[in-house]
């Protein structure tokens, strides 16, 4: 069961990361503002399904945007700590997140 989500998750990467070398480029504040809505439902829906399954006490992404799925946990999963970390400053400039949970970092 848990090898099916990790298959979404790796289909979600290649999807979405796969393809582009200088992927900090793409990710503006504009990105994150514009394609905030089309992705949340997803978000929430994903996290549902890794919360009823792994129950976590804590997540960490790594490349996380604007901590969309982050936001998604603290929201779903009360008392969970989160921390996002991605390289590009458009992604902090519109996180969903606190940003003392946020770190940018080139990947």
């Amino acid at each position: 069961m848990i090898g099916e989500y990790i298959q979404k998750i790796i289909w979600f990467w290649r999807q979405y990361v796969l393809g582009n070398d200088d992927i900090t480029s793409k990710y503006t504040q504009s990105y994150f503002q514009n394609n905030k809505d089309k992705y949340q439902e997803s978000a929430e829906n994903f996290v549902r399904t890794l919360d009823e399954v792994l129950s976590p006490e804590s997540v960490v992404s790594l490349g996380c945007g604007n901590a969309m799925y982050l936001n998604a946990f603290e929201n779903i999963s009360q008392g969970i700590q989160i921390y996002g970390l991605d390289g590009s400053q458009g992604a902090k400039e519109t996180a969903l997140i606190s940003q003392d949970n946020f770190l940018i970092h080139d990947l």
